[in-house]
């Protein structure tokens, strides 16, 4: 198996609440494909965001040898949705596209509204290569993501959840690399992927977390778990809805029952 990446881009996210912000998603086309070796594989999971969206990506699938398929999951197999009525399957949608692709050295996740910076890819590549001592270790990594908008001076973090942590401190180490996470910018081996299973589906129906519990499972396993801060993606910044923290704070406690790890949830 070389040194190939599987790239699953998860459409929902914005998508869905942002119909307009169709030019988000062709910015993370154009900053992807050209990174892309010809090895690759690039799947869309579309969680039926919008008519715009549907047309572009069937559109862009003929035209692109990189994108390897565009899935358009049908909700009405869904009895439930999150409680702002938005179709929140990131767990579930990420699962299928790695079911999709196939076996591949690495598997990337990538949200539709988060650009990548020139040479991401490669960054995370150099992670997985076949060596002894890196390959044989299941291996989850989270690339660092700015946000549009907000500016941030030397030295701190560009994630506001981590103002004042100091991830150098012993006793915080763990907790700042989980925190640093993020499902819309992070890689996982193949080895990982199956000593896991991927993504605890019982996410589905909230937000956020289910990377975190997946890298919590991959340390248990006696994996790394890494903060690359090289891999960097640009995210195009857009405000929350208020019925959208319920809906993290619904994954925040189903969070804490399956790892009993409230440390992490604050």
């Amino acid at each position: 198996m070389g040194m190939n990446a599987g790239i699953i881009i998860n459409v929902s996210i914005p998508l869905t609440l942002f119909p307009q912000r169709l030019d988000h998603l062709k910015r993370v086309v154009d900053a992807v494909i050209p990174q892309m070796n010809s090895g690759d594989g690039l799947v869309f999971v579309d969680d039926q965001s919008c008519k715009e969206v549907r047309d572009y990506l069937d559109e862009l699938m003929p035209e692109s040898a990189s994108v390897t398929r565009v899935i358009h999951r049908d909700l009405a197999s869904f009895p439930e949705l999150s409680e702002d009525g938005r179709p929140w399957r990131l767990a579930s949608s990420r699962n299928l596209g790695v079911k999709t692709l196939g076996e591949y050295a690495f598997y990337v996740f990538l949200d539709a509204d988060c650009a990548p910076a020139e040479g991401w890819l490669e960054v995370y590549r150099a992670y997985f290569t076949p060596s002894a001592d890196r390959f044989v270790l299941p291996r989850l990594l989270f690339g660092q993501t700015r946000h549009q908008g907000l500016t941030r001076p030397e030295g701190t973090y560009s994630d506001p959840r981590l103002c004042g942590r100091d991830p150098g401190d012993a006793a915080g180490r763990l907790v700042a690399l989980f925190e640093r996470g993020g499902g819309g910018n992070m890689a996982i081996s193949h080895y990982a992927w199956e000593q896991t299973g991927g993504f605890n589906e019982e996410f589905d129906g909230g937000f956020g977390y289910e990377e975190t519990e997946l890298a919590c499972r991959v340390y248990e396993r006696g994996g790394e778990v890494l903060y690359v801060p090289k891999a960097e993606v640009l995210h195009l910044y857009h405000s929350r809805t208020k019925t959208h923290f319920h809906n993290m704070d619904r994954n925040r406690r189903l969070f804490m029952a399956e790892t009993g790890l409230s440390a992490f949830a604050r």
